[in-house]
């Protein structure tokens, strides 16, 4: 293990829900023996709510390549590869590949805050810890000028700590390739599923048994993209839907609740007045104006 240098950060505690920088080190590393992961059981058993044992990690290989284990996965860490960690506990591991033969080269920021932490948690639980950087980026050169700080405690003022943190954090953006609202995969899959079958009586489990994948984890992800579960998503598709049906005066009430994926007239007519406060004849009769869903 070689630590080509580190910069500890004293930071005054002006503002203390402003993220602040912990430290900042640049490591190169050959032998096949070495290997991080997340903090021991014990030392978790000793955190806190305190600043100190809440912070996020942000890693980027410049030279060389290393390893990543995430959730049972391998991946490579190449030049421009970034990914992120935080204390609260992630299956993930990384380690120099014992078939390189370069050594690999890294920077390694660590930053103190609850702030900062969900930011990386939460871009974590939406897109996995990887992410890709340009070596010329000014948020990266900015990082790497800290090294010629002439001594190992460096104090930086507030404001600069912020530009620092803030432009780190639209470098991972940019790498993450979030130039707008980007939605996981399987969130795109369930949407298309969902738009296809709302008129069907297909169910949450029906629909992660089609994609594959176990329903906890499907809510979890939709829930985490779409700020609504599946459930309450396919339910307002129908609901919309019947909705815009109901303007027909030809189409019965039981057909309308077929089209809609409901197994009857009578569930259809109860869901839709637990949520617009009337049944589906009675708003006909009155119109869509004046009416809205109660929880919209």
């Amino acid at each position: 293990m070689a630590k080509l240098w580190i910069r500890k950060i004293i930071t005054p505690r002006e503002f203390s829900s402003l993220p602040s920088i912990r430290k900042v080190a640049m490591e190169r590393h050959n032998d096949p023996s070495y290997q991080r992961g997340p903090l021991p059981a014990v030392e978790k058993h000793k955190q806190t709510k305190d600043d100190d044992w809440c912070f996020g990690t942000v890693q980027l290989t410049l030279e060389g390549r290393g390893s990543l284990t995430w959730r049972g996965e391998a991946y490579p860490l190449t030049a421009g590869t970034g990914f992120l960690h935080h204390t609260r506990g992630e299956d993930l591991h990384w380690q120099f590949p014992p078939d390189s033969r370069t050594a690999w080269r890294f920077l390694y920021i660590q930053i103190y805050g609850e702030s900062f932490q969900f930011f990386v948690s939460e871009l974590m639980a939406k897109f996995g810890p990887i992410f890709r950087f340009q070596m010329e980026d000014p948020a990266l050169l900015a990082w790497l000028k800290l090294e010629s700080a002439p001594y190992h405690l460096l104090q930086l003022p507030t404001t600069r700590q912020v530009e620092l943190i803030t432009n780190l954090q639209v470098m991972i953006l940019r790498g993450y390739q979030i130039d707008g609202p980007q939605l996981h995969p399987l969130v795109t899959r369930a949407l298309e599923i969902i738009e296809s079958k709302y008129n069907e009586p297909c169910s949450v489990h029906d629909l992660a048994r089609e994609l594959k994948v176990s329903r906890e984890h499907l809510s979890r992800c939709f829930r985490n993209h779409m700020n609504i579960t599946v459930r309450d998503y396919l339910l307002n598709k129908r609901l919309e839907t019947a909705c815009d049906l109901l303007r027909d005066p030809r189409l019965a009430i039981g057909d309308i609740a077929q089209r809609c994926g409901f197994s009857g007239s009578t569930p259809f007519s109860r869901v839709f007045k637990e949520h617009f406060g009337v049944p589906p004849s009675r708003y006909r009769q009155l119109g869509s104006g004046g009416l809205r869903r109660r929880d919209w």
